[in-house]
């Protein structure tokens, strides 16, 4: 079977604070553009953590800096700290291996994504204009708890919302909802007067939207626009650097905006953990199909565990 990951350990020489670093080592035979920039395992006082949520790795010419994440316990001198370090996909086995074992050299596997035939944006599609006070949860229009937010038409892995109002509300929506494997995800978004303000974050169903900060008093509303989720983490636009866009079985020239997953700890505020796409040549009508090929070093990978509130 092949390996996953390569393991590395130390023995603390010193206290670990919260936001503290340590190095260690490389693995004999490896070194900075062996592992994956994600998705590493640790074990320490009895604690199991996973990068990045609990921690980072940044990975130099000589050694590995282990950055401890914040508002952790700290990990007294002596302590003896275990680190999994992520092999990519394309690097897992033998064979791989040595096709890739010579600089400027490196396999990516070829992803087929359909990303279906969306419904057009609808900028009420999920609440429609209504007055709430703090504390309180916005109504939802029946498709918001649907899959892609429509039987017919909805995105396959989920797509951005959008929030907006008839005035000068300022208010803060936390929005929670699943993603499309299932998992809670929790974003908030500013209401910013009448302007509509995009979220960042990709959701399968909306399940609640409560109001905090201030109240709505000017008809607010939530829909969602044309960004749409990915099945699996984008490092970013650079690590596959060459990625076909069809609609309707036709290849365009151009690919739409790419956004890479988030690569630090998810928060309520920050992008969506596998990444999104905006198409660029059309947008989604319910009719036009969008599909992508995808090079990715590790398509297994779904990115760092959604924030859940």
């Amino acid at each position: 079977m092949a390996k996953k990951f390569l393991t590395v350990s130390t023995t603390l020489s010193a206290d670990v604070a919260a936001s503290g670093t340590f190095t260690v080592g490389y693995p004999t035979g490896t070194d900075e553009d062996s592992f994956a920039g994600y998705g590493h395992k640790a074990n320490a006082i009895g604690n199991d953590m996973v990068s990045p949520t609990d921690f980072t790795l940044t990975f130099g010419s000589a050694s590995i800096t282990f950055t401890y994440g914040s508002g952790k316990t700290t990990m007294p001198a002596g302590t003896l700290v275990r680190i999994g370090l992520n092999l990519p996909a394309n690097l897992r086995t033998e064979m791989t291996k040595k096709v890739v074992d010579h600089p400027g050299v490196s396999v990516l596997t070829l992803v087929r994504v359909d990303l279906g035939s969306p419904l057009i944006a609808d900028v009420n599609g999920i609440a429609e204009a209504q007055n709430k006070n703090i504390g309180e949860n916005l109504v939802l229009q029946a498709r918001a708890g649907v899959a892609g937010f429509g039987l017919a038409g909805g995105a396959p892995f989920g797509r951005a919302l959008t929030v907006d109002s008839g005035g000068a509300d300022t208010a803060v929506l936390v929005i929670t909802g699943t993603d499309y494997k299932g998992n809670t995800i929790v974003e908030n978004i500013t209401v910013n007067g009448n302007t509509v303000v995009p979220g960042v974050k990709a959701f399968f169903t909306v399940t609640q939207i409560t109001v905090t900060v201030a109240n709505l008093a000017n008809s607010a509303f939530v829909g969602f626009g044309d960004v749409l989720g990915l099945p699996f983490y984008l490092p970013g636009i650079d690590d596959c650097p060459t990625v076909f866009e069809f609609e309707d079985n036709i290849l365009k020239a151009n690919v739409g905006t790419f956004v890479a997953g988030v690569d630090t700890a998810p928060t309520a505020t920050t992008g969506d953990v596998r990444g999104t796409y905006l198409p660029l040549t059309s947008v989604p009508d319910g009719a036009q199909n969008f599909v992508l090929f995808i090079p990715s070093t590790d398509p297994e990978y779904q990115g760092a565990a959604q924030f859940a509130g």
